[in-house]
């Protein structure tokens, strides 16, 4: 039995789901829907996002190498090893730019 967390219609002003891990697509899902992060809230900061990255190396290696997204998502995995935060950030943003697109498959398999 997996992991269910759902978190809608609230008001975050501390600290929810710091440094968790996402270790499966099979064991966890999330659920977040019309939420407010207030000026000291935080959620999910530092998320360990291991298997997302594991899962994207694999499919790199099948994208259309002129592609935008390729060119994106190869600087995202060679600067997976950097800060957290930073790439947490880096995939929120490009999961914003391509909504379609092979990383959104993926982290919409782990998050939903």
């Amino acid at each position: 039995m997996g992991i269910k967390i759902n978190i809608s219609d609230s008001n975050i002003s501390g600290n929810v789901l710091n440094n968790a891990s996402i270790k499966s697509n099979d064991d966890v899902n999330i659920e977040l829907a019309k939420l407010t992060v207030n000026k000291d809230g935080t959620l999910l900061n530092d998320l360990q996002i291991e298997s997302i990255m594991q899962e994207l190396s694999k499919d790199v290696e099948v994208m259309d190498k002129n592609s935008v997204e390729y060119l994106e998502v190869a600087r995202l995995l060679e600067s997976k090893n950097s800060d957290c935060n930073s790439t947490s950030k880096r995939i929120f943003k490009h999961i914003a730019e391509f909504s379609e697109g092979v990383l959104a498959s993926i982290v919409a398999n782990y998050l939903s």
